[in-house]
């Protein structure tokens, strides 16, 4: 959810009122700079996202208990630690825990559409990253995609076509960001994902794939 204004970086200076302000404070200004375009790009890019992939607009919530994130044998969405394993009792109740992985499965929308007809999608694995240092996960096992692509990367730092390192066995051969933002990530790759960042990651799914 984002206010007005939220995808120009628009800010009231943590004045939550301003209905009784006509000032800069609450205009709106048009006369955008580079970082207020390059933020709006990026803003529509996420939008245009969630409009062509119904994964993100689920109609009823996941299937499972509350206390796993919602698991269950739908297999609607998975949890991962970074390291790609299945999130265990122990991840589950670590407080402290800052990266994760959820994974979203295109085939496991239970709910259909508003016409009755069954509602397929792409899978998907979102990765949060909210240490204050960069951290290299690992995509799960071939069974939640056999290879991913990545849509979206929060890091700031990162321009519209670099995104997450993809990291090889050999440091010496590790892809370059530009050479990963167009590479497919093999099942059980590891890649680095900045501090306080996301990514998003798509496999395309099919009947019978």
């Amino acid at each position: 959810m984002i206010a007005h204004g939220d995808e120009l970086g628009r800010t009231q200076l943590g004045n939550n009122n301003g209905y009784c302000q006509d000032s800069d404070l609450t205009w709106v200004d048009w006369d955008l700079g580079e970082g207020e375009e390059e933020l709006l790009r990026f803003t529509r890019r996420v939008v245009r996202l969630r409009q062509d992939h119904p994964v993100f607009r689920r109609r009823r919530f996941f299937e499972g208990s509350p206390q796993h994130g919602g698991e269950s044998d739908l297999g609607d969405i998975a949890w991962f630690m970074p390291n790609g394993k299945h999130m265990d009792e122990a991840a589950w109740r670590d407080g402290m825990a800052r990266s994760l992985m959820v994974f979203l499965n295109g085939f496991g929308i239970a709910a259909p559409d508003r016409r009755g007809h069954p509602v397929h999608d792409d899978c998907f694995i979102v990765v949060f990253n909210a240490h204050d240092t960069a951290i290299t996960f690992t995509l799960p096992e071939e069974e939640y995609g056999a290879e991913w692509y990545i849509e979206i990367d929060t890091d700031l730092s990162a321009s519209a076509a670099t995104h997450a390192t993809a990291v090889a066995s050999d440091p010496a051969t590790a892809a370059s960001s530009a050479a990963a933002a167009s590479a497919v990530l093999e099942p059980q790759t590891e890649f680095l994902v900045a501090a306080r960042s996301m990514v998003v990651l798509r496999s395309p799914c099919g009947p019978g794939e």
